[in-house]
């Protein structure tokens, strides 16, 4: 039944035990996720645990995200000191307290990323719709693969994983991550956006957004930077504040090299505006990396109109190509620095690529993303 015609409302629970807000991308990829199903006309309801001794934030108002959904807290306890035994634990008894909850009974469909939440909802008779976001083989992962009704690949490498395990291809669905085209799409100048920022106007920037973790390549990136003079300003937006501290001590010589740490989503855009050039140095080394990953960076990179260098992986490939950016061996901080100076000396040709990129990017909305999972869901 096609999603215009539909006649019956849907009710879908999101099933998410992690902290709300939360500094990861998790958590705005959850709450974007959640706004476009509800701009599409489904009823849908976040859940997500109430821990005593963090903060409570709106998560509304930490993503800029409207208020067109209901997210229901439930309270769970905090074991992470028992390690993984102590995280099931915690998930259970999230569970537990859920099936009390008449939404989750009244509900059409059950959706999450986790693989232990959609397998207890789906020995419940619950339909369940199956985000799949890592590699992983385990007992959970096996009952979710047989019970959910529907699986949600973030990438083909991830949907190839897991058909390799022996999963019927028709039941995975791939569906990239996504973008809010309009968000990213800002009407702002370069000029504007560094000055607001307190960004110098007589530099390079060469930006990278997201956390500082090895196998996103924020080494590498590093590294690079020592091919450059102090006229070009490596800049970091993200990481948490104790990663901040162990990336600064281990390249406390590179003296162009600057990490602003986690800002607000909300001027992120502003940021992607004020670089020359935005990187993604992703390593080949690990296969999350090399594979699987599909990183909401990209899509907004590619959604600023800012010309883009990105390493050559198999994950990267499935969005990005010659036409659209320009890719470069991984792990070599001398072919990622030959990438960057080949945007600074050939601007013209950069900018038709950043502009093909802006292009097709258009497929990568959350609400087409969306869409794409209702028309399976619809059939």
């Amino acid at each position: 039944m096609a999603m215009d015609n539909r006649t019956k409302v849907i009710k879908m629970c999101y099933l998410a035990d992690v902290r709300m807000p939360t500094e990861k991308a998790h958590g705005i990829q959850i709450m974007k996720t959640c706004e476009a199903f509800a701009d599409v006309g489904i009823n849908i309801k976040l859940f997500v645990p109430s821990f005593l001794f963090f903060k409570k934030e709106d998560p509304f108002l930490y993503y800029g995200i409207r208020r067109v959904f209901e997210i229901k807290r439930l309270f769970s306890i905090r074991l992470i000191r028992l390690g993984p035994i102590g995280f099931s634990i915690e998930k259970f008894i999230f569970f537990i307290l859920l099936v009390f909850s008449k939404d989750f009974w009244a509900s059409d469909y059950i959706f999450s990323r986790d693989e232990m939440l959609t397998s207890l909802a789906s020995l419940l008779g619950k339909k369940t719709i199956w985000e799949v976001h890592v590699s992983s083989y385990n007992f959970f992962t096996k009952i979710a693969i047989s019970r959910a009704n529907h699986i949600v690949s973030i990438s083909q490498g991830l949907k190839d994983y897991y058909v390799a395990k022996g999963v019927d291809s028709g039941k995975i669905l791939v569906a990239h991550d996504g973008v809010d085209l309009k968000m990213f799409d800002a009407s702002f100048s370069q000029e504007e956006a560094r000055k607001t920022l307190d960004l110098p106007t007589d530099k390079k920037i060469v930006l990278y957004t997201g956390h500082l973790y090895e196998w996103k390549g924020v080494g590498v990136l590093a590294e690079s930077a020592k091919f450059f003079d102090e006229d070009t300003l490596f800049l970091f937006v993200g990481g948490t504040e104790y990663d901040k501290k162990i990336f600064l001590d281990k390249y406390q010589g590179v003296k162009n090299i600057r990490v602003i740490g986690n800002r607000p989503y909300s001027e992120v855009p502003m940021y992607l505006k004020s670089a020359d050039v935005l990187v993604l140095p992703n390593s080949g080394k690990s296969d999350i990396s090399k594979l699987y990953t599909s990183p909401m960076k990209l899509f907004e990179y590619m959604a600023s109109g800012v010309p883009i260098v990105a390493s050559d992986l198999p994950s990267m490939r499935e969005v990005l190509n010659t036409s659209n950016s320009t890719l470069v061996k991984s792990d070599s901080p001398s072919a990622l620095s030959q990438g960057i100076k080949t945007v600074f000396d050939n601007t013209g040709s950069a900018g038709i690529l950043a502009k093909q990129a802006l292009h097709d990017v258009d497929i990568f909305s959350w609400e087409s993303r969306i869409k794409k999972i209702l028309s399976v869901i619809e059939k």
